[in-house]
């Protein structure tokens, strides 16, 4: 195994990881970083440094990029998860909302029957009885569904628009 070669203060380290050179961190005679000795300032290659930022710039860009990769592919599996969590719902929304028809029908059929039973026989009696039977129940849970709609409506509104009064109460009058 080829580890980097280690190196001491001012002497240049190559990283077989990016093939640069690295220059390790140089703290001086006295070893503190705070820079409480002087130092004399070394000319740097203008070249070097410009290769530098313009490496660094690049490695910024594609970890930018990398990372709205990333960004997208998370948001298409949210959505792929959330889509199937939704076709899921849906299938089981319908296979419930069949049972329950079945469920409604065999119910009402039995009714009827009963119905053509009581009237000496009749089956159209007891067909009649049971279909008016069914559309009042279903008028009835429409009827009961736009009432519970309005109710909670109007509490939104009623909460509404004592949250704008205490509002308009609490502004000074100028």
């Amino acid at each position: 195994m080829n580890s980097p070669e280690k190196a001491h203060n001012g002497i240049l380290q190559q990283t077989e990881a990016a093939g640069e050179y690295v220059r390790p961190l140089d703290t001086g005679e006295s070893g503190s970083l705070d820079g409480s000795e002087e130092r004399a300032a070394k000319p740097i290659d203008g070249g070097r440094v410009v290769d530098v930022l313009l490496q660094l710039t690049e490695d910024i860009a594609n970890s930018g990029k990398r990372l709205v990769e990333v960004y997208a592919d998370r948001a298409r599996h949210t959505v792929r998860k959330g889509a199937i969590r939704v076709g899921v719902a849906t299938c089981v929304l319908a296979c419930l909302l069949l049972w329950l028809g079945a469920s409604t029908l065999a119910v009402l059929r039995g009714l009827c029957a009963g119905l053509a039973a009581l009237w000496n026989g009749s089956a159209w009696s007891g067909d009649l009885a049971g279909g008016l039977i069914g559309l009042a129940l279903a008028a009835l849970g429409i009827y009961g569904a736009l009432r519970l709609d309005s109710r909670q409506e109007l509490r939104k509104l009623r909460s509404k628009y004592e949250q704008l009064r205490k509002t308009h109460a609490s502004t000074p009058k100028a």
